[in-house]
């Protein structure tokens, strides 16, 4: 992770991607995430956030990213401090939303200006999405339990990026830095799950560029909101997939 003038942490992505960087989230990314999240291309292939998304989701999502990307900044410098100095202070990143960089940019290598395109983000595993069920309750409460850095502890993660990007190992290329500049390194991440809907092949095919393993797709799993389906009960398949570290 490097630090821009500002101050301001990014990982750039490795050739031929180097334009590419991902940065915390920014109060100013809402007209472009608003537009992205209006795309069927989109917002089609996504469980969340909601739909129709606008300004007023926007006001209410941004302060979350804003606290969970600086709270986990300043653990990482921490972990930082105590590795430097050999001490027993704080070992591990808590990671709320995974790393403290979340939101993909194209760098524009004249002007310098910096184009939200994407997002990628980690959180504790949602076994709920799971089915709201009893043993599903035990394990979500069991995984939010455990402390930072535990090796048990399970992860999802999710992303999006803006269709004029799509198929430019883009995506591919961030999962990887994620994972392993950040989530590895710092989080102690060993578990990590992720999911698709059953028609999205080009998710499964970043998740599995990243040493995902399928592990099943159930038929019918989730039903789509009736604001974007246009109907209701409309249910999509959903795949499984899932990653473990080799240590």
């Amino acid at each position: 992770m490097e630090f821009d003038a500002n101050n301001s942490p990014f990982i750039r992505l490795p050739v031929p991607n180097e334009k590419i960087i991902i940065t915390p989230s920014r109060y100013s990314d809402g007209d472009a995430v608003i537009e992205l999240l209006s795309d069927p291309r989109v917002y089609m292939n996504l469980a969340g956030p909601p739909y129709p998304y606008g300004q007023k989701e926007w006001d209410s999502w941004f302060p979350i990213l804003e606290k969970a990307s600086k709270d986990t900044l300043a653990e990482w410098r921490e972990v930082e401090q105590a590795r430097k100095e050999g001490s027993h202070g704080r070992q591990w990143v808590t990671g709320a939303h995974g790393a403290p960089v979340t939101a993909i940019r194209e760098v524009d290598s004249v002007t310098g200006e910096q184009k939200f395109i994407g997002s990628i983000d980690a959180t504790r595993k949602n076994w709920l999405f799971y089915g709201v069920t009893e043993e599903n309750k035990r394990k979500q409460e069991a995984n939010d339990a455990l402390e930072a850095g535990d090796p048990k502890i399970q992860w999802d993660l999710g992303f999006y990026l803006a269709p004029s990007h799509h198929r430019r190992g883009i995506m591919s290329a961030a999962m990887n830095a994620i994972v392993h500049d950040f989530l590895v390194p710092y989080m102690n991440a060993h578990l990590i799950a992720g999911s698709y809907f059953e028609y999205n092949s080009g998710s499964r095919k970043v998740f599995e560029k990243n040493g995902f393993v399928f592990q099943e797709i159930v038929p019918d799993y989730y039903e789509l909101p009736e604001s974007k389906a246009g109907t209701s009960g409309k249910k999509v398949g959903v795949g499984f997939m899932k990653w473990t570290r080799n240590v």
